[in-house]
């Protein structure tokens, strides 16, 4: 059975939380997992792991956490070849880096969910985002796109349309299909959902 390490920093809980999401399903793809908070690991710990997963929030305009910056920095003198890793993070989109500590080009799967905001506009929130994304070269790395939006619109969920189309401006593989959600998740959502989560791990088994 494949180790999965996921080391996490959380100060309100929001990480946290997305540790569990991940952990959870992980599990059920059939990976042991060991999820822990950053100050009580070392980064020579992720050595014994298969699958290597950080977590971090961004403390204000793009600063890492006190509590994981020992990890960081040690991190960087670990011989992790042949290891497979990934980052997930929270951050607050009122600062201009936002979720700077997760960074697409660090990544070995690129994953970006969106609502579309009315009849088939971005959000204000994800446009720099958006933008930015075409000039980043992601070759080699695998993405997937998912969003809600609302049937009423001629152009339902456009936006995740759009931003296949920004993916394949920077040389990453689709690695799943796109799903589009009708506003909140039903069931059947969150089925296409966590297939969708199986397909892109299967790249990686």
């Amino acid at each position: 059975m494949p180790l999965a390490k996921i080391v996490y920093a959380s100060m309100t809980g929001n990480t946290e939380a997305c540790a569990d999401i991940v952990a959870d399903k992980l599990e059920e793809l059939g990976f042991e997992v060991e999820l822990d908070e950053c100050t009580s690991v070392d980064a020579d710990d992720m050595a014994d792991a298969d699958l290597c997963i950080v977590g971090t929030y961004t403390y204000g305009d793009g600063e890492l956490p006190d509590e994981i910056v020992d990890f960081y920095e040690e991190l960087a003198e670990v011989d992790l070849s042949g290891k497979i890793y990934g980052c997930f993070g929270s951050g607050d989109t009122f600062y201009d880096d936002f979720c700077i500590c997760v960074d697409m080009a660090d990544a070995d799967l690129c994953i970006v969910g969106t609502y579309t905001y009315g009849d088939g506009e971005l959000p204000d929130e994800i446009v720099d985002f958006y933008e930015e994304l075409a000039e980043v070269d992601l070759s080699g790395k695998i993405y997937g796109c998912f969003g809600s939006g609302d049937t009423f619109y001629d152009d339902f969920c456009i936006c995740v349309d759009m931003f296949e189309a920004q993916f394949e401006k920077t040389g990453a593989t689709k690695g799943a299909e796109l799903v589009r959600v009708d506003l909140s998740p039903e069931d059947e959502d969150e089925a296409h959902l966590e297939a969708f989560a199986e397909t892109l791990a299967a790249h990686f088994n």
